[in-house]
């Protein structure tokens, strides 16, 4: 690994820490449904409740736009989605009727790079170009703070703070409560104050526009949060660990940094379920594993394509990146490699792929919604119903329900 290149390195608010005063593994996330792009704070994209075998579709709707992130479930079963279109940005619906419940128009069109984020005491919170929000479920406003791009995706800090990045590269702690600033928004490369150009970064554009293209992941009991970097001046995207240290003086330190995204990265980073393993993907068709502590590369497996999404990792080391065109692979991790369990190529897949707790998987096909034998690649069921586009996200509830997000503005629930 090279030395630390991103400019936090020299920063002020990077003090030093050896993690003993983490507030330790409490966690402000609702304990069902799917409160988060990626369901937790690892962006596991698995959930620990069993599927059912058996689906039928239970209701459609068209909002129109684009979207292109997961739909999020609260604790209160309501349904939200985010969407490039005039008018409303985010709707909320209830997620087993599929009734339209309110939706939101002072979002702008910077709310589609994320999914809504809710904690445990059913707040929601939104970012768009120009601000964070955070409003109650029924779409009442609670606070407001202007940042200066969009970011893609949030998590709540050890200590129930609520921490996110820009796409351009700076990271806000804000008050999960009041929105105020926990620290001073950091910086990691020059350009962070630049809002830069959302649509070339959400469509792959120009090198160095999206300096954060994922989801950070961060381990609820110290703090630590992996991200993914694109640097200019960088050949290959990076991998990079942070900490967040709460206390009476917070702060954010680097631990490490590694080039190891060639070609740049392909999803989110998620976290082992012990907490001492990274997996993602990157842009040359490869599925990656990094010690969580030192940043090592452990292994590297070629899967054949480029996933476009994050990898659905069980508790156990089951690794299913997203299908694409049609193939859905699966790998486990043996501890210096990664072994091929499965592959499927007989069903049209169209969309990201989820886990349950009783090694189940769910993603969409042309046909309708696919359940999938997650230890064999068998599929168990078809829920037909035509998707024809591609499906941008896929959510799980707690009583088995599956929701996905076609990339044009539908929804499609099936229980």
């Amino acid at each position: 690994m090279k030395p630390l290149a991103i400019v936090l390195l020299a920063v002020g608010l990077a003090a030093c820490s050896d993690g003993n005063d983490s507030p330790g593994p409490t966690s402000f996330y609702p304990q069902q449904n799917w409160p988060n792009i990626h369901r937790d704070a690892s962006n596991s994209d698995s959930i620990p409740t069993d599927g059912r075998r058996d689906l039928d579709f239970a209701w459609s709707a068209n909002l129109g736009g684009v979207t292109l992130a997961a739909p999020t479930i609260g604790p209160d079963g309501q349904l939200y989605i985010t969407l490039v279109k005039d008018g409303c940005t985010v709707y909320a619906f209830d997620s087993q009727t599929g009734e339209q419940q309110w939706c939101l128009s002072e979002t702008n069109i910077g709310a589609v790079a994320s999914s809504v984020l809710i904690d445990r005491d059913n707040h929601l919170y939104i970012g768009d170009s120009t601000h964070m929000r955070s409003y109650d479920a029924s779409g009442q406003l609670r606070w407001e703070t202007p940042i200066v791009a969009a970011p893609i995706g949030a998590q709540f800090t050890p200590d129930g703070h609520l921490i996110f990045l820009s796409f351009s590269g700076r990271v806000y702690v804000l008050e999960r409560q009041t929105g105020a600033a926990v620290i001073p928004p950091l910086d990691l490369v020059p350009q962070a104050g630049n809002p830069g150009n959302l649509l070339s970064c959400l469509t792959g554009g120009t090198a160095g526009t999206c300096v954060v293209p994922n989801t950070l992941a961060i381990d609820e009991g110290s703090g630590v949060f992996y991200i993914t970097l694109n640097i200019p001046s960088e050949p290959s995207g990076m991998v990079a660990a942070l900490r967040y240290t709460g206390g009476s003086t917070p702060a954010i330190e680097t631990l490490w940094q590694n080039s190891v995204l060639t070609g740049g990265s392909g999803a989110s980073i998620v976290i082992s379920a012990d907490g001492s393993r990274l997996y993602g993907n990157d842009g040359e068709a490869n599925t990656y594993a990094l010690d969580a502590r030192t940043g090592e590369l452990l292994w590297l497996y070629p899967i054949g394509y480029t996933p476009i999404g994050s990898p659905s990792v069980s508790s156990n080391g089951r690794i299913i990146p997203a299908p694409l065109n049609g193939v859905a692979i699966a790998i486990q991790d043996r501890g210096d490699h990664a072994e091929l369990l499965w592959t499927q190529t007989g069903t049209a897949f169209n969309g990201l792929l989820v886990q349950t707790g009783n090694d189940l998987a769910y993603t969409s096909s042309t046909q309708g919604a696919v359940t999938i034998d997650a230890t064999t690649g068998d599929v168990v069921d078809l829920a037909a119903f035509e998707i024809p586009v591609t499906t941008v996200g896929t959510a799980l509830s707690s009583s088995g329900m599956v929701f996905f997000a076609q990339a044009n503005g539908v929804l499609y629930g099936f229980q």
